[in-house]
């Protein structure tokens, strides 16, 4: 009677004891047990069976669940389609698994902004909803970050703010406040979360400027500056700033390093 199958199983009771035995076996103790059984919505056991039957386990976190963990602080395919007029899923493909374990998005909640990044660069940003820049948008537009493009659609978890005491520091000074997972944004990354956030809450972030990873160097210069970015009532504030100097005002932008 043990190997008969109930209409609600799939596995005879011989087996499962079989298959208990071999992960005891392996290790497997009380512990293990309780984080599968309290996995949210089953994803530890559905890992488990990814791996044995040799597909792709799942690390990273389902943009629905990504939602509700960062809302508000979150602006994916639906929000890029709602604003700028086309779904970056669709068209490339590359946003149906967020980067970042759950763990992640519930500690950075509160401090991150993740952002679906499509290909569109500044300059075709600008065209289709009106950046608004505090000075002359042509100026902008000649930058060469502005007319970077992505290969493809990709998820980044923008910090909210500056990082902490990063402000009348070098390039270097500033970089050995980060943590080992973080590294600072591009101007075009930082530009696109800053307005993405700010047409779906209203809220501004980055009102003080702060350095991003693009780089300008100008024939007159013996070092390379660093584009700096801050958006307030006025509108965007695009500035350089040499790696050697240190300005009171000029903080340090960053963002969480994607684990896949």
């Amino acid at each position: 009677m043990d190997n008969m199958v109930s209409h609600d199983r799939t596995l005879s009771v011989h087996k499962e004891h079989e298959l208990l035995r071999r992960l005891e076996a392996a290790g497997f103790n009380d512990k293990d047990a309780q984080r599968v059984i309290e996995s949210r919505d089953n994803q530890l056991a559905t890992n488990i069976i990814r791996l044995v039957r040799g597909e792709e386990v799942r690390r990273g976190t389902d943009p629905k669940r990504a939602r509700l963990i960062m809302k508000p602080n979150f602006f994916g395919a639906q929000e890029v389609e709602r604003h700028y007029g086309y779904r970056p899923d669709i068209q490339y493909g590359a946003l149906d698994e967020v980067p970042f374990p759950e763990a992640v998005l519930e500690k950075l909640r509160h401090s991150h902004v993740l952002v679906a990044m499509t290909r569109m660069s500044v300059v075709a940003l600008h065209e289709i909803v009106g950046l608004p820049y505090a000075g002359k948008s042509e100026s902008f537009n000649r930058l060469s970050f502005a007319r970077e493009l992505e290969r493809k659609a990709v998820w980044y978890l923008v910090q909210r703010y500056p990082e902490e005491a990063s402000t009348w520091k070098t390039w270097e000074e500033q970089l050995a406040l980060l943590r080992p997972e973080a590294e600072v944004p591009t101007a075009r990354v930082l530009i696109f979360t800053i307005f993405s956030h700010f047409l779906e809450t209203g809220e501004r972030l980055f009102g003080d400027m702060v350095r991003t990873a693009s780089c300008t160097f100008s024939k007159d210069a013996d070092e390379v500056s660093h584009i700096c970015v801050s958006f307030d009532a006025e509108g965007f504030h695009i500035e350089t700033s040499r790696e050697s100097h240190r300005v009171n005002k000029i903080g340090l932008a960053s963002m969480i390093r994607a684990v896949l």
